[in-house]
């Protein structure tokens, strides 16, 4: 009676069974800090199951459905490691809860050793012959009975015992047929079909027909042809053996082929750590066995935990939050008691602690020293190093108390040859069994972060290189600015020398003093702007604080009066001394505040500054400049960056910067300012406290304008 099935099977290389031990070892070099693309090649490519998994994923929208199967070295680098890690424990957790039967392992042992075979003849044959694709005949021998896994999953439960009544492939493709509806051949080529490989289809396809159809058929059709019939003569004993009848090779030769390839399978399955029996040339014992699926829960468990570990660990802020959290991880997820994370010093001589109970701790990296210095000493790449459990050094004695345990072990994050950090791991004699079990994960994770920590500098590093660009693309272009500046301010000055010449009115000639002042003024900022680097500003002076004020006042008075109706008010103690300071610095404040206060109020609004002395703050003398307006003071929002530059809200005509020109030059004189609301007045109140300073003369100074 035919069952048929042949329309609910479901073909997907996602989901065939691979031998454990090619996945464990799989799973083992994608552990690795580098896993090596020739060596996951040399796995995935013995495993029929495995290279149908990484073909599918290739071939997948995501990966643009990659149409070059037989480079299966470039599939593995186009998918990446995380992707083979991913798919390898997909596979692992599958197999590890598969229903277990002894049949079925027995078979599945066969079927991989007969598919290893037939891929070394088939890539024989091709070179025999000139095929310009012997990466694609391994390919063709690997999956030619690729089908039957398939059927396997499928019909778990019928096919193994099928597959045992059958006396040979023809008949038990002709079993499959009557009980199925169709046998592997077919089910394997609409595999390969999935993954647009028609060439490769037809050559699973027609692999079981006879040689006297074969004539006109591609090459690689009738090398899979042979090489099927050919593998039967290892897997079936008892056929006589046949002629090639389509390559011209005769009877020794083609048993010289099918020895040699039959020895490197067995190598092959030896470097698997797989025992062969050298008369039957197969396993010992099936490849699914309690030994190995207790090892593929292992490397479960210890898969997991890394993926799971790394969590979190993307995009640091800093090299401190990528370390705490990675200790957070390896206490979570790892059980691993309390550990310390140190950074290298900048001389890389020492070692500093990045958390507070640690900040004072330095371990000198001095052979000898300590124990915590020999412990990182000792360990070489991404190894680990134990200490003893005898502390004779304060350092060490420190650290076991910061960590709460009589032993630590040193974890090395290094990438390349550079150490990024150490964390320090305490244990005692009940944890150092889960300290041990858990050392190839913490290898793994502390490779991976050392690799963050350096890709962090990198862009710490690339980031500051811009940011110097800017800076020194600013400066260019400021000079260039003030250079061109410079010359009509020197022909303006040129001509109000000329003019002040001519004219005789007494009366005005304070104003085109005051006008030539204030372009000297300009002139001495452009020279600022020319060379920030350089300090244009003159050596302190004896400074008469309240005139200086009183002068700038009388300079924007008119323009205050006439433009906006100002009223400035000033109350200047009479007690403030000469001081000596940067008269250029200070003038440049008062008229940003005294301008920033006259912008802020409506027409008849007041601006009050007053000078107070002596001001004590912090046992230190201070002289006290306060700016205060009855305006509406500083918008709320704006107060967090008040001297930051930020967006003007005074329009297209203000750039933002005059608080934090103010701000800049208070410092550089050694002072400090705050804003407030005044108390009378009702707008803002900026005060300024600087280091009191007296000369011990109050009207030394020259009048400059």
């Amino acid at each position: 009676m035919v069952r048929a099935v042949s329309n609910r099977v479901e073909i997907d290389g996602l989901k065939l069974p691979p031998a454990p031990h090619t996945l464990i070892q799989l799973i083992e070099v994608c552990r690795r800090d580098e896993a090596d693309f020739d060596e996951l090649h040399h796995i995935v490519s013995r495993d029929a199951a495995l290279v149908s998994r990484i073909i599918s994923v290739a071939h997948s929208a995501a990966y643009g459905q990659w149409r070059e199967v037989d480079d299966l070295r470039r599939l593995l680098v186009v998918l990446g490691v995380d992707r083979v890690r991913s798919l390898a424990l997909v596979a692992a957790i599958q197999q590890f809860f598969s229903s277990f039967s002894a049949v079925r392992a027995h078979l599945m042992t066969r079927l991989w050793m007969d598919s290893l075979i037939a891929a070394q003849l088939s890539r024989r044959l091709a070179e025999l012959i000139h095929c310009p694709q012997p990466d694609l005949a391994w390919l063709a021998g690997l999956l030619h009975r690729v089908g039957q896994l398939v059927l396997i999953e499928n019909v778990p439960d019928d096919y193994p015992e099928l597959m045992q009544q059958a006396t040979d492939l023809p008949h038990q493709a002709r079993l499959e047929q009557q009980h199925f509806g169709i046998d592997f051949c077919a089910v394997g080529a609409r595999l390969v079909e999935n993954w647009g490989e028609t060439q490769l289809a037809d050559a699973l396809r027609f692999q079981l027909h006879p040689l006297a159809s074969m004539g006109d058929a591609p090459t690689l059709v009738k090398l899979l042809n042979r090489t099927t019939q050919w593998t039967r003569l290892h897997a079936e004993p008892r056929l006589a053996v046949l002629e090639d009848g389509l390559f011209g090779l005769q009877q020794d030769l083609i048993l010289d082929l099918l020895e040699h390839a039959i020895d490197a399978a067995m190598e092959d399955a030896r470097q698997f750590s797989i025992n062969i029996n050298p008369d039957s040339h197969y396993p010992t014992q099936a490849l699914d066995n309690e030994d190995t699926r207790i090892q593929l829960a292992e490397r479960i468990r210890d898969l997991s935990l890394m993926q799971a570990s790394e969590q979190g660990l993307e995009q640091p802020e800093s090299a401190q939050t990528l370390l705490r959290q990675l200790q957070e991880n390896l206490r979570l997820l790892l059980g691993l008691p309390r550990s310390l994370a140190f950074l290298p010093s900048p001389d890389r001589q020492a070692l500093r602690g990045i958390a507070p109970e640690t900040e004072d701790l330095v371990i000198r990296l001095e052979a000898g020293r300590s124990q915590a210095a020999d412990c990182v000493l000792e360990t070489t790449g991404h190894e680990t190093a134990k200490t003893g459990s005898t502390a004779h050094t304060v350092i060490d004695l420190q650290l076991r108390e910061r960590l709460g345990r009589p032993d630590f072990t040193c974890l090395p994050l290094q990438a390349g040859d550079v150490l990024q950090a150490v964390l320090l791991i305490g244990y005692d004699k009940r944890e150092e069994p889960v300290l041990e079990e858990r050392r190839p994960v913490m290898k793994h994770l502390a490779s991976r972060v050392a690799r963050l920590l350096q890709l962090h500098q990198q862009m710490q590093q690339q980031r500051e290189q811009a940011l110097d660009q800017q800076r020194l693309e600013l400066e260019s272009r400021s000079r260039e600015l003030a250079h061109e500046i410079r010359n009509p301010l020197t022909t303006i000055r040129n001509y109000l020398e000329l003019l002040s010449s001519q004219i005789r009115d007494a009366e005005a000639r304070p104003h085109i003093d005051t006008i030539k002042s204030e372009i000297d003024r300009v002139g001495r900022l452009l020279r600022q702007l020319s060379h920030p680097s350089v300090d244009t500003g003159e050596d302190s002076t004896a400074v008469d604080v309240n005139r200086l004020i009183e002068d700038l006042v009388a300079l924007y008075r008119p323009e205050l009066r006439a433009l906006h109706d100002i009223h400035c008010e000033l109350q200047l103690d009479p007690e403030l001394p000469a001081q000596r300071l940067d008269r250029n610095r200070l003038k440049q404040v008062m008229a940003n505040l005294l301008k920033n206060a006259a912008e802020a109020l409506p027409p008849g609004g007041t601006v009050r500054i007053r000078t107070r002395s002596p001001v004590i703050v912090d046992g230190q003398n201070r002289f006290e400049i306060t700016v205060a307006d009855s305006g509406p003071g500083v918008d709320p929002t704006l107060l967090p960056r008040l001297f930051s530059p930020v967006p003007t809200t005074k329009g297209a005509d203000h750039a933002g910067l005059g608080l934090s020109i103010v701000h800049r030059l208070v410092q550089e004189m050694g002072g400090s300012i705050g804003y407030g609301r005044s108390a009378d007045l009702g707008g803002a109140e900026f005060t300024l406290l600087l280091p009191l300073m007296p000369t011990g003369t109050q009207n030394s100074e020259e009048e400059e304008g």
